[in-house]
């Protein structure tokens, strides 16, 4: 993962592209997550992005509503994105973000959910996920 997506530099969030949506799909959802050891740290949460959107840019803006879709807290209790932060020298931290086709337009949830509120209403509207992968090190 390029430094700039990470504490080291500007921590903005890496655009991402997705396309092929299945039938049905009324909105998305993206989970970013970094396996530290220890804990699962929360590095994104996006949900109620219209199902028209094929692509997050980067660095979007801190907040609740920053576009046309909400943002919940992640790891650092923080609305938007906090770019993944491994000890220097330590093993890498490999780095997830999931899409989530979801059948419903909203998971009626507020701006500023945490990952585990915003998963567990995932898991009733889901119909397809996909991953991304990637690493951090310093």
């Amino acid at each position: 993962m390029p430094a700039k997506y990470t504490c080291d530099r500007a921590s903005v969030n890496p655009p991402l592209a997705f396309t092929g949506a299945p039938s049905g799909t009324k909105s998305f959802a993206v989970l970013g997550w970094d396996d530290a050891p220890g804990a699962l740290a929360s590095t994104w949460v996006v949900y109620d992005i219209p199902a028209t959107a094929t692509s997050l840019p980067e660095a979007v803006p801190e907040g609740a509503t920053a576009m046309n879709f909400k943002q919940g807290r992640n790891g650092a209790a923080k609305l938007g994105y906090s770019g993944p932060c491994p000890v220097a020298g330590g093993k890498p931290h490999r780095i997830y973000f999931d899409l989530y086709a979801i059948d419903a337009s909203s998971l009626g949830l507020p701006a500023g959910a945490s990952l585990a509120q915003v998963h567990a209403a995932i898991k009733r509207h889901r119909l397809l996920e996909a991953k991304l992968m990637g690493f951090a090190s310093r």
